[in-house]
């Protein structure tokens, strides 16, 4: 089985002009046309997809992001999710039985989710 897991996105639905959008689902989240070119490719595969967001880690797209926030693994000030909370949420939701997982983001989601795993 395989899995694809895309990174999350600096550019959020509650930008400018949505500030007061509320909760949305993870996949609508994330806004930037890099972000949908990625979406588009998982949806593509006909496998399972998953997003990884730096503050909650390993999420469907029907994850409910309850408000904007803005953490990312490229600043440890922001509190990204740790190595050791992605290894438990690997364990916790059973993503250890894809034999095969594609992560389509930057290099820090590609060395996570290998540190993950």
């Amino acid at each position: 089985m395989r899995l694809v897991i895309i990174g999350c996105g600096k550019s959020k639905i509650w930008g400018k002009k949505h500030a007061e959008a509320g909760p949305h689902k993870a996949e609508d989240v994330y806004t930037s046309s890099y972000a949908t070119v990625k979406r588009k490719y998982a949806q593509s595969q006909g496998c399972d997809g998953m997003i990884l967001s730096a503050k909650y880690g390993f999420i469907r797209p029907d994850f409910i992001i309850p408000n904007a926030y803005n953490v990312t693994f490229d600043d440890p000030s922001t509190c990204p999710i740790s190595v050791p909370e992605l290894k438990q949420q690997v364990q916790e939701q059973g993503l250890g039985r894809y034999d095969e997982i594609t992560v389509v983001g930057g290099s820090k989601y590609i060395e996570r989710t290998r540190e993950a795993f």
